[in-house]
């Protein structure tokens, strides 16, 4: 039985934050405001001067934060961060310590982790977060907490101290299980919400007031709440989920799905969009420049020139030769949004490369598309021509839409 506990007053006392990046700053500080001794380390210098001034004790090691601490958090960006973690908790936290470990991560990932601690007895919960930085900021993060029933009993006030709401899913890894189900629907209704503002503004209305005015009937959601106004703005700093950052949650949905064998053509279907995102170079803003992407992607038509050839593509090929061979990602991926995607020339200037899952194929009259990714219907004209300049001209990613 999933039992629910909404945010209250927090038992007052020490607790170690590991991880002051874009949520754990905000969980350190929200914890210091509710009363918390809080001892904070990070491997960014700024980050643990950035808790010092939120009245935190920023120490520079991992030795320091667990010191008389016998509930740790850790809010960490990769499963190294994590390996690397454990292994100082492991040598340095007193027998008895709990560690919530909120970060998105395979649950292989925290299996691995939970059995390194429980050697050194100390125990690991999987307690990842539902919220975006910003919610983080104001406490509005729900904890999805999966463990042993005693080990969460002892995290809920601090819980407490930085969360609206925490739920007890039970068994160790049911948290990850429901921050993956959250994160899809995150995935799509990003998308949506970004194609929602797109199509109101192209019909004329202004983008502020379809957010205010959508978010408060049928057709509201979270994330148009939290990033239709930067859609609105066409700003994306600073980022609540940085672009690369997010990459990291889709595999692991991803690889979940696969798993268990569920469809899920929607989520699927919003796969090259983030790619596309990246290829942009938008790897440090936020999420919601999915929205950039569209408005590239979308009519009327734009034509690239790059050392005076008219590039264009063609949604009507099929892929072949070694592009072929990748697999049916590339291929289904197609119908997502015909006629618009992204290319780069390869180093000889032979061939063009698939940048991402998203990515497609191009040709011209005068330009020559042999080597691995051969154009299809039908060669290209000039095929002996030398292109190789074109990759030296134009290194950047070009959009053809």
């Amino acid at each position: 039985m999933v039992k629910k506990t909404v945010r209250g007053g927090a038992a007052k006392g020490s607790v170690a934050v590991i991880g002051l990046g874009i949520m754990g700053s905000s969980i350190a500080a929200n914890l210091v405001k509710s009363g918390f001794r809080v001892r904070g380390y990070d491997v960014l210098a700024a980050r643990r001067n950035a808790l010092a001034r939120a009245g935190g004790l920023a120490v520079a090691s991992i030795a320091e934060a667990v010191k008389g601490c016998n509930r740790v958090i850790t809010s960490l960006p990769s499963p190294a961060a994590l390996d690397a973690v454990a292994e100082q908790l492991a040598q340095h936290a007193a027998r008895g310590t709990v560690v919530a470990e909120v970060s998105t991560l395979t649950i292989g990932d925290k299996e691995r982790v939970r059995a390194r601690l429980a050697g050194a007895g100390v125990e690991l919960l999987d307690c990842p977060l539902s919220g975006t930085g910003a919610q983080a900021v104001t406490g509005d993060l729900a904890v999805y907490a999966s463990g042993s029933p005693a080990g969460i009993r002892r995290m809920k006030p601090v819980f407490a101290g930085f969360a609206r709401v925490q739920y007890d899913l039970g068994t160790f890894s049911n948290g990850m299980k429901m921050k993956l189900v959250a994160n899809l629907l995150v995935a799509i209704h990003n998308v949506s919400t970004a194609e929602a503002v797109l199509l109101g503004t192209r019909s004329g209305l202004d983008a502020d007031t379809i957010v205010r005015v959508v978010a408060d009937g049928a057709g509201g959601s979270r994330m148009l709440q939290v990033r239709g106004p930067m859609m609105a703005r066409r700003n994306y700093l600073p980022a609540t989920m940085k672009m690369e950052v997010w990459q990291k949650d889709m595999a692991i949905i991803a690889a979940l799905l696969k798993e268990v064998g569920a469809a899920a053509p929607l989520f699927s279907a919003t796969v090259p969009i983030y790619d596309a995102a990246m290829a942009l170079g938008m790897q440090e803003q936020d999420t919601g420049g999915v929205m950039a992407v569209l408005e590239r992607w979308s009519s009327p038509a734009v034509y690239e020139r790059a050392n005076g050839v008219n590039d264009f593509v063609n949604p009507g090929w099929e892929l072949s030769g070694q592009a072929a061979d990748q697999g049916g990602a590339y291929a289904g991926a197609m119908s997502v949004a015909p006629g618009g995607w992204l290319y780069q020339l390869t180093d000889d200037g032979r061939a063009l490369e698939l940048t991402g899952k998203g990515t497609k194929y191009h040709r011209d009259n005068d330009l020559n598309c042999g080597g691995s990714t051969r154009c299809d219907p039908g060669p290209c004209a000039d095929a002996g021509r030398d292109t190789s300049t074109l990759e030296r001209e134009r290194p950047e990613h070009a959009i053809y839409a």
